[in-house]
């Protein structure tokens, strides 16, 4: 996968932590492209449009956990049970990217084959995982 290949999704409620995330990752390498969601709903739309109008599907996708109308968990039950059918989308591509504390959150996205790490914010380059920052094209 080239670089200009490379489409992140962020979904969170939290405008700022969208922007924070969306720099560090920048800095990260600047030659990918990366959208934006404010919530789960927003989220699901944003990966149905993708499928349905052949659009370039996100490498990786940032799901934070407590969000309004759709939150983290009911967003990857949702791609998890009808996403996952399309050849477009590869389960292994979610990082949960939350401020919870409660193990039983870490416990449960461990347990998710479609999530690849749980990461508390903020978000640091240096917490990606090896494959991701491979892919991005980050690794010196």
């Amino acid at each position: 996968m080239s670089q200009l290949d490379f489409k992140i999704l962020l979904i969170d409620d939290d405008k700022i932590a969208n922007l924070i995330n969306k720099r560090v990752l920048e800095k990260t390498n600047q030659s990918f492209e990366i959208d934006t969601v404010g919530n789960g709903e927003e989220g699901v739309q944003y990966i149905r449009k993708a499928l349905l109008e052949c659009e370039q599907f996100p490498s990786v996708i940032f799901l934070d956990i407590n969000m309004p109308k759709l939150n983290g968990w009911e967003l990857l039950k949702e791609y998890n049970d009808t996403m996952l059918s399309n050849p477009k989308v590869d389960k292994n591509i979610i990082i949960m990217l939350t401020t919870s504390v409660d193990p039983r959150d870490k416990e449960r996205a461990d347990k998710d084959e479609s999530v690849i790490k749980f990461l508390s914010k903020p978000l640091k380059a240096i917490d990606l995982p090896y494959s991701v920052r491979l892919a991005m094209g980050s690794l010196t």
